[in-house]
């Protein structure tokens, strides 16, 4: 055995090389859990507050975290509860605040999938807490986290998105006697101002203990500001088939004016304009109730302007119509009138697109003069004309007669006694 002893030497590399390797040709590392399939979580949460009422909107999917779709006994369930001097977003850990409001939240609404799907076309879930102002009186609690959770039928939760906070305030009065006017191409909302309250509120020191008074009353520390806050508003603006409110107003910064001009809108459809006061524009936002809404039907009857620069000139055996393009923004093209007498009545003959600066008129007889106006239609149903353009004429030429077919030559006689 003694002449086996050098092999094994030289093969000892090689093996302990084999073990070291052997690792990377199976599974690396521990074993992982299972992956779970859960129901997806809401995204993007929002709150605000609109008179004394927490309007809460969510992105929901109602399918699993691997895209299957939700059973129809899901719940969506709003969850609520308030916040304190230590719990609240930013003083302490994500981790440990989704905890303690697992723990302590209550349910406050739950919606089945087959409401949602309905009541939440597009995934946008929108929830109207109108007892958050009852509980702020009960807890004398003046701030509240919100969440949303989704449970399938099984009993399994989505995972629980971090809490938003919203602090409950006095909100502004609401503004009165909206009013809506519908010149061409605008919707012109008016209202009148609203008067900010006489006091306004101070924030506590943190860690000071102190809290802020629940709606209806004046908050302890409130102070008269040495000028009275800025009112300001947000316009909103629904269709009449739509159930729920919108939930962005028209205007991209909230206004300091008490009027507002819509052009963004269709002709023929129905709207619902609403005008909410508030105090900041800081999120999120505390606006007053709505006004009252003031339903317009914008209908377009205005017609475009007349034409100019109409030209008729004959080319052969037509007539040709120039004219200017016209400018109006809902131009659907031009109605081509002639008539073959200068006190005559006007005949439609014909009709020009929108991009058209030229019409042919080819049914015309040679030698009569014919006299031509113009006018513009809009895109309305039934379009709108404009006023007609100023006349013009012009005639194609009568043929000339052919000339006489010659005839036989005649020779000329000479005269007596002349020579040929």
């Amino acid at each position: 055995m003694a002449h086996e002893a050098p092999r094994v030497k030289r093969l000892l590399p090689v093996l302990l090389l084999a073990a070291a390797l052997a690792p990377a040709c199976g599974k690396k590392g521990p074993p992982q859990p299972p992956i779970r399939i859960l129901p997806a979580p809401a995204r993007d949460i929002r709150l605000r507050q609109v008179g004394p009422e927490v309007v809460l909107t969510a992105s929901i999917t109602l399918s699993r975290t691997d895209g299957t779709p939700l059973d129809d006994k899901t719940q969506v369930r709003v969850q609520r509860m308030p916040a304190t001097l230590t719990l609240r977003p930013g003083l302490v850990s994500a981790r440990y605040l989704q905890k303690q409001f697992e723990k302590e939240s209550k349910g406050v609404v739950a919606f089945s999938k087959p409401i949602l799907e309905k009541a939440a076309p597009g995934g946008r879930l929108r929830f109207r807490d109108r007892e958050v102002a009852a509980a702020a009186r009960s807890t004398l609690a003046s701030r509240f986290l919100y969440s949303v959770v989704v449970v399938d039928g099984s009993g399994k939760r989505s995972y629980l998105p971090p809490p938003v906070e919203i602090e409950i305030q006095e909100p502004p009065p609401t503004p009165k006697e909206l009013k809506a006017e519908t010149p061409e191409g605008e919707v012109r909302l008016q209202w009148e101002a609203i008067t900010p309250p006489a006091w306004a509120p101070s924030a506590p020191a943190a860690g000071s203990g102190a809290r802020a008074a629940p709606p209806g009353t004046v908050p302890p520390g409130a102070r008269r500001p040495a000028q009275p806050p800025v009112p300001l508003y947000n316009v909103y603006r629904r269709l009449a088939s739509d159930e729920g409110d919108p939930d962005a107003p028209l205007n991209r910064a909230p206004l300091k004016e008490t009027t507002f001009t819509d052009q963004a809108f269709r002709y023929g459809e129905t709207y619902r304009y609403s005008v909410r006061a508030l105090l900041s524009p800081a999120l999120p936002l505390h606006e007053s109730a709505p006004t009252a809404e003031v339903e317009v039907h914008p209908l377009d009857v205005f017609p475009p302007k007349a034409p100019t620069g109409l030209a008729v000139a004959a080319e052969g055996k037509v007539l040709k119509l120039y004219w200017f393009p016209s400018a109006e923004p809902d131009l659907g093209g031009y109605h081509i009138y002639r008539r073959e007498a200068p006190n005559g009545e006007y005949t439609l003959v014909g009709q020009a697109g929108p991009t058209d600066t030229s019409y042919v008129d080819a049914a015309v007889r040679p030698g009569v003069r014919y006299y031509y106006v113009i006018a513009a239609i809009d895109g309305a149903v039934p379009p709108n004309e404009s006023p007609r353009s100023e006349e013009r004429s012009d005639v194609v030429p009568a043929e000339a007669p052919p000339p006489p077919a010659p005839g036989p030559v005649k020779r000329a006689t000479p005269p007596p006694g002349s020579k040929p």
